[in-house]
């Protein structure tokens, strides 16, 4: 065990090479960023000094710790099964100085006896969201918020594609646009979830980072704007042999159905202004684009055979042609962009 600096935080926690379920506490160090967003997102939400925040699956306490010492919450409830995680957390909390409710039950138990509702609720599992969802959705207030992590991108980018059919209830193969497949995928499951209860989940901020998707939603009461949501929900078809991909009409190979939205919103903007941070740049200005889809700039002119020319070139070409384009945070060599496959290789392959 070492202790480790993370935002304004000191914890401790135990270390491995490869994080792992077979730690004594799970933390991993590469999940900075995530946390450091969930920060952001929570201060640039309208009273958040009154919120009541519950850090479903704690583990060493790192999230709620920061969200209580960073965003000045009301008040952070830390849950974990593991009785070594509690321990843990008691360390972290006396060493932050921090006051916070830590319980010792089963997630969905937890959330099913607790008395009362929370304003945010965050899921972080190692592996899917999906079990948590119902008493979390549940037990969120009205207009509260939800975040939550998916670590199985296998099953949800297409490797496994009966596990997403079972888990996800979506059909899902490789394709050069996979971890957007994947997001988009979660999204529609975390939809539909709030849906069966006359419920709209609203995505307010969604993005993937390596190794996990992580999506952010606002709990709106009311089956009509739960319907609303449910017109975006669409399947998509893709042709591997041409590339060519769009909204499934009866025709082609069939992916999903997932959510067509947008993967941000105002809160975005919001954190951006507070932050300027590159990614949320990025992710605003593929919402312009507005297409649930990109094109992978390597794929493409393998298929054409050609070299690969300058990324930056591709999209200025698109956009003297009237196109909308831009980079795609998904991959490095992703183009967004509203032109169908055979402009992208006009552009390419003159």
């Amino acid at each position: 065990m070492r202790e480790v600096k993370e935002g304004k935080v000191r914890i401790l926690s135990y270390t491995k090479e490869v994080p792992s379920k077979d730690m004594p506490v799970f933390y991993n160090p590469k999940k900075e960023l995530d946390r450091t967003l969930c920060v952001l997102f929570l201060k640039s939400l309208n009273g958040h000094e009154k919120f009541v925040v519950c850090d479903l699956l704690a583990a060493s306490g790192v999230r709620g710790i920061r969200i209580k010492k960073e965003v000045g919450v009301k008040k952070v409830v830390l849950n974990d099964l593991n009785p070594n995680a509690v321990k843990l957390m008691e360390r972290n909390a006396k060493l932050n100085g921090v006051e916070v409710e830590i319980r010792n039950e089963e997630g969905n138990k937890f959330l099913y006896n607790y008395e009362g509702r929370f304003d945010y609720i965050d899921i972080d599992p190692f592996g899917s969201p999906v079990p948590f969802l119902e008493a979390a959705i549940r037990k969120l207030r009205n207009k509260g918020f939800l975040g939550l992590t998916a670590t199985d991108t296998a099953p949800l980018s297409g490797t496994y594609p009966n596990t997403c059919l079972r888990r996800y209830g979506s059909m899902c193969f490789r394709t050069d646009f996979k971890h957007e497949i994947g997001l988009r995928i979660l999204m529609k499951k975390v939809i539909k979830k709030g849906a069966e209860q006359d419920v709209a989940l609203v995505p307010l901020f969604a993005y993937y980072s390596g190794d996990y998707y992580r999506a952010y939603f606002q709990k709106v009461s009311g089956a009509r704007r739960a319907d609303e949501l449910l017109e975006k929900v669409r399947s998509l078809f893709y042709d591997g042999k041409t590339l060519e991909r769009g909204f499934w009409e009866g025709k082609g190979r069939i992916l999903g159905p997932l959510w067509c939205g947008n993967l941000t919103s105002e809160v975005v903007r919001k954190m951006y202004e507070r932050s300027k941070m590159g990614l949320l740049r990025t992710l605003l200005e593929e919402d312009e684009v507005g297409v649930p889809w990109h094109y992978d700039l390597h794929a493409t002119c393998k298929l054409l055979k050609r070299s690969v020319p300058k990324l930056g070139k591709v999209l200025k070409k698109l956009r003297e042609k009237g196109f909308k384009a831009s980079r795609t945070h998904f991959n490095p060599m992703g183009i967004k962009t509203d032109a169908n496959i055979e402009e992208v290789k006009k552009v390419i392959s003159p």
